[in-house]
């Protein structure tokens, strides 16, 4: 399965989520921000370990050998 949040993290306000470590809650796919240790729900984008706080996450599909993401219908990242 494929999945594609922001890179941001909002508790560092800096781009690092994309050297988070990947792994699991139960069923759910997650990311640990590498500097603060927060837990992301990789489906949702929801902070498992503070739930107030969120990253936007993206459609995301492979076509042939790439990978699509569509990007934000607002203008943002």
């Amino acid at each position: 399965m494929l999945y594609a949040i922001n890179n941001h993290d909002p508790f560092s306000g800096q781009c690092v989520l994309s050297r988070g470590i990947v792994g699991s809650r139960g069923d759910a796919p997650t990311v640990a921000s590498p500097l603060y240790k927060q837990v992301f729900e990789l489906r949702t984008g929801r902070c498992v370990t503070e739930p107030a706080a969120s990253v936007p996450v993206y459609e995301v599909r492979r076509s042939g050998a790439g990978v699509e993401v569509q990007g934000r219908s607002d203008g943002g990242p």
